[in-house]
């Protein structure tokens, strides 16, 4: 059985939306992600795209479970560690920064 294939049956038995793990053709690693997010009760909407990576996905997922607005760095132009620099800036968690804005 193919990594696919446990994707879909493990996806079954737990209630997940399966439809995911076959609207792209995603290589292992975006997989996984795509796995853990649904497995997260995430809303993996947000970047279960083929047009990123795995590591812009793990991001992305990474700042979902946060609780993070991700439509601040999730496009397909910044690579992870641009994803990474704009989530730690936060401009999209006003709360969390040092100085509040005026």
């Amino acid at each position: 059985m193919s990594y696919l294939e446990r994707c879909i049956v493990a996806g079954i038995r737990n209630g997940w939306d399966v439809s995911w793990f076959v609207k792209e053709e995603w290589n292992g690693d975006q997989l996984l992600e795509v796995r853990w997010g649904l497995e997260g009760g995430l809303d993996v909407s947000k970047y279960a795209k083929k047009e990123f990576n795995w590591r812009q996905m793990a991001e992305i997922r990474s700042g979902i479970k946060q609780g993070l607005d991700v439509s601040v760095y999730a496009k397909k132009e910044f690579d992870w560690e641009e994803m990474v620099k704009r989530k730690r800036i936060r401009p999209h968690r006003p709360e969390l920064q040092i100085f509040p804005r005026r």
